[in-house]
């Protein structure tokens, strides 16, 4: 069953992409969904560089730091958290402000 509305997600994504109505939380979305890690980095550029500056990129940046890190590039993740530690803590976003620092934790064990 998961497979099949991550099918539909993905063709949805394709499709919007394809008319040109793409937003990024659509590709953000996709990307947390994706159980390939690589994949899911390549999404989460892809929906960082779709969005504006004040939209709320570090739920982005911490879910890509995820991603990073079970790809083994440890410093890449550690930037990419604390990017996204930043953007939560000037937005007072304390779920995303303790994600960031549990990614962060785990990196550093």
């Amino acid at each position: 069953m998961w497979d099949h509305y991550y099918q539909k997600l993905k063709s949805f994504y394709v499709d919007q992409k394809v008319i040109g109505n793409l937003h990024y939380a659509v590709v953000e979305t996709l990307a947390d969904f994706t159980q390939d890690k690589q994949d899911a980095v390549t999404l989460y550029q892809e929906a960082l560089a779709m969005s504006q500056p004040d939209e709320p990129r570090y739920m982005i940046l911490i879910s890509m730091s995820e991603a990073l890190a079970r790809l083994g590039r440890k410093e890449g993740a550690k930037v990419t958290a604390l990017d996204g530690l930043r953007g939560a803590s000037e937005n007072e976003d304390y779920y995303y402000i303790s994600e960031a620092e549990r990614v962060l934790k785990e990196l550093n064990e």
